[in-house]
């Protein structure tokens, strides 16, 4: 792997025109390996800019890797110095789904002066209630006046009526509804927590009693993953099994 400690300090004047980078990087792993000087030798090659440590997203140069092995900085961004005008910011995320954490990079955008009106919201549409929605919408409607609005103010007034009108019946929600996989429950979304929670710890203090942590807590969160989606299959399994007419499969 790659590691360049605090390499590639540049002349300021190269970012003259870039106020969101600083010539100098800063970096939580300061080791620099073989690898490390020849990738920035190619870095100044062919006029690349590492990203990693000179953003205000990335002032401290946050470790990009995090596993039990180790810790380090080894992922990266680089650009040209044509390109880092247009860029806004970079930064180095907490996620648990991999070891290497997640690098972003935002791109600055001209301001719209154009209205943009709001998607409609979408409902799906129950029957039994149309009564109901239709009293409200028909109440809220007599409020409104039309000389006292212009016409984006009267898109946002009316999708606010769907929405009164909606949400008068609201469904308790459940585990089913709340996670997008069948398998992911309550247990799965703490220990995802607490693992996401002692990541964010030890970026902060670089402790290595937090780092045991939460590798420990984050090895528990994915083999229960792995345990919770292994259980629902094979279940799902012996309920294939036990079906003897096609309404039992159905149902």
């Amino acid at each position: 792997n790659v590691r360049i400690g605090l390499l590639q300090e540049l002349n300021p004047e190269i970012l003259n025109d870039c106020n969101n980078f600083d010539y100098v990087r800063n970096s939580k792993d300061v080791i620099v390996n073989l690898r490390g000087k020849k990738f920035i030798e190619l870095c100044n090659e062919l006029g690349l800019i590492v990203l990693n440590g000179r953003s205000r997203g990335d002032r401290e140069g946050h470790l990009t890797f995090v596993g039990a092995r180790g810790s380090s900085v080894i992922d990266f961004c680089c650009g040209s110095i044509q390109i880092l005008p247009l860029l806004d910011d970079f930064s180095v995320k907490s996620e648990t789904f991999s070891d290497h954490l997640p690098i972003v990079f935002s791109i600055l955008t001209a301001e719209l002066k154009e209205r943009i009106f709001p998607l409609l919201p979408q409902f799906k549409w129950n029957s039994k209630y149309r009564t109901r929605y239709r009293e409200l919408l028909i109440t809220k409607a007599e409020q409104f006046s039309s000389q006292k609005h212009d016409i984006q103010a009267a898109i946002q007034w009316f999708i606010e009526c769907i929405n009164m009108a909606t949400f008068w019946h609201k469904p308790q929600a459940n585990s089913q509804q709340l996670f997008r996989n069948p398998w992911y429950d309550w247990q799965c979304f703490r220990a995802r927590k607490k693992s996401l929670a002692l990541l964010n710890l030890y970026r902060k203090t670089n402790s290595h009693f937090v780092k045991k942590a939460y590798t420990e807590a984050n090895f528990n969160y994915k083999q229960l993953i792995v345990n919770k989606k292994t259980l629902f299959y094979e279940e799902m399994v012996q309920r294939f099994k036990m079906v003897k007419y096609s309404k039992d499969f159905w149902d």
